[in-house]
């Protein structure tokens, strides 16, 4: 994996985004080029050579957690010495709220929890603890884009379709939601646009050849020198990020590299900046989604709007001129 596969990753994920995701659909080879400015058959090559690979999977949709009065936060906890990691693994995606998992190779674990009300995330992360058999571990609040109020029942069936995965195309979606292909793309662009569906890649640590999955782990201390720490931070890490989670506690930036030892370098010279509290480095073995939790509050969001009467057919204009003579 060189530099221009980290580039069109990081488009599949944020596109210059400040969110934990991208709103709206994927954007097309032609979109994803000119951003890169780069060959659009070159930049449609490197994807499919990821697909071919396993290591890109697809993409996944979600539905907008503040459209659905939830929040958001990211925990990262250690493991107890001498736990039993594949168990603990098993038991925490089982706790409501934890709806992202990324195992680390070494005792950290890093979470996605949603949540209602802030009861509700401690009484999460409580569990968790207990389940890690450790002491605590640090949180950050992770904000999502703002949401429209509500959808209509159209609008909450196909983000929920979306969801459920297995969509090989527009057509084929099209034709199972019973809609022309251009109806679709309207209201896909409107769930877009309004920042109701959000979208990530998928992807298998597993299969990445040539690279390593790692991730910084960066806290940040006085305000006033925040702005410029992360700038540095990018000049360091930023040819190889393919993600930035930039939240009020600590970032996380997602990366791919060529070499194990590269991630430590990186630790030790972001560790020096001024404004930097610390900088931990690990390799990602697997990021899972459980996402098929936020599905369940957007299910009981669609059983809840009401569902309106067809409209009644208009007669033939035939008819009509009859009956008004």
């Amino acid at each position: 994996m060189d530099r221009l596969d980290i580039r069109i990753l990081r488009e599949l994920y944020q596109a210059h985004t400040v969110w934990p995701a991208r709103p709206g659909v994927i954007a097309s080879y032609r979109e994803v080029a000119r951003r890169l400015e780069a060959n659009p058959g070159t930049v449609r090559n490197r994807i499919a050579r990821m697909i071919k690979t396993g290591f890109l999977r697809g993409v996944m949709f979600y539905i907008n957690p503040s459209l659905l009065g939830l929040h958001g936060c990211s925990y990262a906890v250690e493991l107890a010495p001498g736990t039993a990691k594949p168990e603990v693994l098993r038991r925490v995606v089982a706790v409501e709220g934890v709806v992202f998992l990324e195992n680390f190779r070494g005792p950290l674990l890093g979470l996605g929890i949603v949540y209602d009300t802030e009861a509700s995330m401690r009484a999460t992360m409580a569990k968790v603890d207990r389940i890690a058999g450790g002491a605590g571990g640090i949180c950050t609040l992770v904000e999502h884009p703002p949401a429209p109020n509500s959808l209509s029942r159209p609008e909450w069936t196909l983000a929920l379709r979306l969801m459920s995965g297995n969509v090989r195309s527009f057509r084929q979606l099209a034709d199972e939601m019973r809609m022309p292909v251009r109806t679709l793309r309207r209201r896909l662009e409107k769930l877009g646009e309004t920042g109701a569906l959000l979208t990530f890649p998928e992807l298998d640590y597993r299969a990445v050849s040539g690279s390593f999955g790692a991730e910084l782990v960066v806290g940040l201390g006085d305000p006033a020198l925040r702005a410029e720490a992360e700038s540095r931070i990018m000049v360091i890490a930023g040819d190889w990020t393919t993600f930035v989670g930039a939240w009020a506690k600590f970032n996380v930036y997602r990366m791919f590299l060529p070499r194990v030892g590269l991630v430590n370098e990186m630790a030790e010279e972001i560790g020096r900046i001024p404004g930097v509290l610390f900088a931990r480095a690990e390799l990602v073995d697997g990021l899972e989604d459980h996402l098929d939790k936020i599905a369940r509050y957007a299910e009981q969001a669609l059983a809840a709007v009401e569902v309106t009467a067809p409209r009644a057919a208009m007669p033939p204009l035939a008819a009509r001129l009859r009956v008004g003579r």
